[in-house]
């Protein structure tokens, strides 16, 4: 009885689902129309645009070994003063130089207002063995390390492009000497593709972000209406067990996030080139376990909610902060520490974080278990609020 129950009830959510206009637009026109915009929008902003490029105190100021300075003596430079002599005679005169210790670049880099950060790291004196003398000498030697992120709209594996393209101006410039030596650091991606779109970054977010909408909009207001119909009063005069009724919708979401994956994922693999670097498996669960929290939340929401008008008010009121403050359109980490704190509570934000770390770092089961974690205890919790709020009639 109650799996024959349950599949009733999963046939008529999916007719629901399918019979109502707004919801096939919000599943599938809106999350295109929004990532065709921002693809159009990144289109046309200008090529000759600066890119911002962090520079630390310490590398800009360093000095190596005389006779390298000597070389460049003829020029009219020397290695102490290289930043400004090779910003002005290099090809790199549109890059826009910012200077600062390595912490307040790097929090500059998190914030994606840098294309990549320079630094020293490590300065010394290596020896070599000069064959036709037989004595050796001391060169100087200097590696520098490119810690790579991406600028705001941007791609971010086109900032390891820019940050190559700045060290080959800088070896030309000074005549590529061997003593230079430099070491790549990416904090998003390994693949070195200049061709991928910039509305990349904006996909896992985009994707968590539909899946509340829908979740909270297709649950919440479904339950209201309802009850205020008094379907749900008539449910109860039916052999349908209670709990196969909540089941229903948990299960009909799970299954509608299958079709918003598909649009979404899809549009942006076939449009923007997007390419999941690490497990489908993974990134699957993410959803499933957010889907089934914001699921929860807009059970909770409506358990005894009778107008509309007021549902929306409450989904809004929910869905707006997680919308702003959930990591979608940029980091939470360029926010400030108070509202970086309030932001980690929400909902929203540790499936936007595991969806992009699994995305565009390859990041294991271990490494995203913090947000599996946070997501499997806002869906128990809201499940048990739900379960104990919900009324099946009007009062």
């Amino acid at each position: 009885m109650f799996f024959r129950a349950l599949k009733t009830l999963l046939l008529c959510r999916l007719r629901e689902f399918r019979r109502e206009p707004s919801a096939l637009f919000f599943v599938i026109a809106f999350p295109l129309l929004v990532l065709t915009g921002l693809e159009l929008a990144a289109g046309s902003q200008s090529s000759d645009s600066a890119v911002v490029v962090g520079i630390t105190d310490r590398l800009w100021h360093s000095a190596v070994a005389p006779e390298v300075a000597q070389d460049h003596a003829s020029a009219g430079t020397s290695f102490s003063n290289w930043g400004d002599v090779f910003m002005q005679q290099s090809a790199v005169q549109d890059f826009k130089i910012r200077r600062g210790s390595q912490e307040q670049l790097q929090e500059l880099l998190l914030g994606r207002d840098l294309a990549f950060v320079v630094d020293l790291d490590g300065e010394f004196l290596a020896h070599r063995q000069d064959d036709s003398s037989g004595h050796r000498e001391s060169v100087a030697s200097s590696r520098w390390h490119y810690r790579l992120g991406a600028v705001e709209g941007s791609s971010p594996r086109s900032s390891r492009v820019l940050a190559r393209f700045f060290h080959d101006e800088l070896q030309r410039f000074l005549g590529r000497p061997e003593w230079l030596t430099a070491r790549w650091d990416h904090a998003w991606v390994d693949a070195e593709d200049s061709s991928a779109s910039p509305t990349l970054f904006y996909v896992p977010g985009l994707l968590a972000l539909s899946l509340l909408s829908t979740s909270l909009f297709g649950t919440g207001m479904t339950l209201v209406v309802h009850r205020r119909e008094n379907l749900l009063k008539r449910f109860l005069t039916t052999p349908m067990p209670r709990f196969a009724y909540l089941l229903s919708h948990l299960l009909s979401r799970q299954l509608i996030m299958i079709f918003e994956i598909c649009v979404i994922i899809g549009y942006s693999t076939l449009a923007l080139g997007f390419a999941l670097e690490g497990s489908w498996w993974l990134f699957l669960l993410l959803c499933s376990l957010g889907t089934a929290a914001m699921t929860f939340l807009g059970m909770t929401l409506a358990s005894r909610t009778v107008q509309a008008s007021f549902y929306n008010s409450l989904a809004n009121l929910c869905l707006l902060p997680m919308m702003i403050f959930g990591g979608v359109w940029f980091s939470t980490q360029r926010l400030p520490e108070w509202l970086a704190a309030f932001s980690s509570l929400l909902p929203l934000t540790p499936l936007v974080q595991g969806l992009r770390e699994v995305a565009y770092e390859g990041a294991g089961f271990s490494d995203v278990l913090p947000e599996l974690m946070v997501l499997l205890i806002y869906a128990v919790v809201f499940a048990a609020l739900a379960h104990m709020l919900f009324i099946w009639h009007k009062r």
